[in-house]
C-alpha cells in the first residue's frame, strides 16, 4: 500500500478540526491522480495562512500552499484568495493539474521510446 502523507501547518489562523478535516478530505483526493506502486511514499506538506500588514486590510488575504514531494520530483503550487476554503480549494485543483501533466508527459516519453525502438526494429524491411 502506497504511504500518503499529510502534513498540514496553520500560520496566523487556528486550526480547529472542522478546517483540518477539510484540508485533510481534499488533499486526500490527489492521490487517486497519481500511479503510484505499493512501495511508493508521497510526502504533502499543507500551510494554510492568513496574511497581516498594512497592504493587507483588504484584498486577497488567505494563502494555500502545497508542496508535493514523489521520490525525486517535488511539485509546488500557492493559492490566494479571500477565503481560506476558496483558497484550499483553489491550490488543490492546481496541484490535480500538476500531477495530471507529471503522469502524462510520463507516459508520452514512453510512448515516443516505444515508437523510436519500433522504426529501429523495422529497419531495412519493406
Amino acid at each position: 500500500m502506497p504511504k500518503f502523507n499529510i502534513n498540514i501547518k496553520a500560520t496566523n489562523l487556528e486550526m480547529t478540526d472542522e478546517l483540518r478535516d477539510f484540508t485533510e478530505e481534499k488533499v486526500s483526493s490527489i492521490e487517486k491522480f497519481m500511479s503510484l506502486k505499493d512501495d511508493d511514499e508521497v510526502i504533502v506538506d499543507v500551510e494554510i495562512m492568513k496574511d497581516y500588514g498594512e497592504h493587507h486590510k483588504k484584498g486577497k488575504i488567505y494563502r494555500a500552499e502545497i508542496n508535493l514531494q514523489y521520490g525525486s520530483k517535488i511539485c509546488r503550487v500557492d493559492k490566494r484568495e479571500y477565503d481560506i476554503h476558496s483558497a484550499i480549494d483553489e491550490v488543490v485543483k492546481e496541484m490535480k493539474r500538476e500531477v495530471k501533466r507529471m503522469r502524462e508527459r510520463k507516459n508520452d516519453l514512453f510512448r515516443k521510446g516505444a515508437s523510436d525502438l519500433k522504426k529501429l526494429l523495422k529497419f531495412g524491411k519493406k
